[in-house]
């Protein structure tokens, strides 16, 4: 499956506001920040808007688009990069609305962007859709390091991870493969310290 670029805006505040149609956009969808968390710690968005194209878009297009039709949203980040689909979510996911954990991260300054891109996807990829309970993977490469606030850190790429509900959410992040075996390989690509998490769900009944 060919990646498609994907462009996010995440806000606060307010009921979810109505997607804005963005020039040669395939698909849009809309997420909130579920009630059930794993962790105390604030999340630095309440929902996010989402739109994939086929090709790069362009971004006077985007901008003007999302600064005219979102002018009363208070948006706290925005991103655009090539989302790579790992593991596809079912159809049954799909019809269901699961919810996913997304996870924002800085890569290992260690590393270049371009070393960083290949190990993810080809060396930590293959791993992990041996979580129990996975019932979709993807990974979004950055076209530019992103910021929510000018107090949060800056990230560089973007895991999704989804599931069923919130019980297979729990005991997915909760099992060996994630706490020990793709947590110590993370340590070889990823800031550990530039890491935020957060559970979404659909926005108003429609599925991810």
């Amino acid at each position: 499956m060919n990646p498609l670029r994907k462009v996010c805006v995440f806000y606060r505040g307010g009921p979810h506001p109505a997607l804005p149609a963005l020039p040669g956009a395939l698909r849009q969808k809309g997420v909130v920040l579920s009630h059930q968390q794993l962790t105390s710690a604030a999340a630095p968005y309440d929902g996010a808007l989402e739109w994939w194209f086929a090709d790069v878009v362009p971004p006077e297009a985007a901008r003007t688009a999302l600064a005219t039709q979102l002018a009363d949203v208070h948006i706290v980040g925005y991103y655009r990069g090539l989302e790579h689909l790992i593991m596809p979510a079912t159809a049954h996911a799909q019809a269901q609305g699961f919810m996913k954990s997304v996870f924002t991260f800085r890569h290992n300054p260690a590393m270049s962007f371009a070393e960083f891109s290949r190990y993810w996807r080809e060396e930590h990829a293959p791993i992990v859709p041996r979580t129990p309970h996975l019932a979709g993977y993807a990974q979004i490469h950055l076209d530019t390091q992103c910021t929510y606030s000018a107090s949060a850190p800056e990230f560089s790429a973007v895991t999704e991870l989804y599931w069923s509900d919130h019980a297979a959410l729990k005991a997915g992040m909760n099992s060996r493969e994630m706490t020990q075996e793709q947590s110590r390989d993370a340590e070889v690509f990823a800031d550990r310290d530039s890491i935020r998490m957060a559970v979404v769900e659909p926005a108003q009944g429609v599925p991810l």
